[in-house]
């Protein structure tokens, strides 16, 4: 991979991580760790907790689908997963 596409790379991923972070609060999901690659495995443990997503509202199924989204570009990019 080039610098430059992997500067886009962590542009991309920095933006999605900000975004992430906004939905949890929003959402007001209480998360104990403080590290960011923390914080995602403990999303990654509730939502595999609650596999029915009958029973997630949309904002909760739209952070399923960021937190996927980033682990995808995560792996696909630099082979680094959550």
């Amino acid at each position: 991979m080039t610098f430059d596409k992997a500067t886009e790379v962590i542009d991309v991923v920095k933006q999605k991580k900000i975004a992430i972070e906004k939905q949890v609060a929003t959402l007001q999901i209480e998360l104990q760790s403080k590290s960011f690659h923390f914080k995602m495995l403990e999303l990654k443990k509730l939502f595999r907790k609650d596999k029915s997503e009958i029973f997630l509202s949309e904002s909760h199924q739209e952070l399923k689908l960021k937190l996927s989204e980033l682990e995808k570009l995560l792996s696909k990019s630099f082979g680094v997963a959550f």
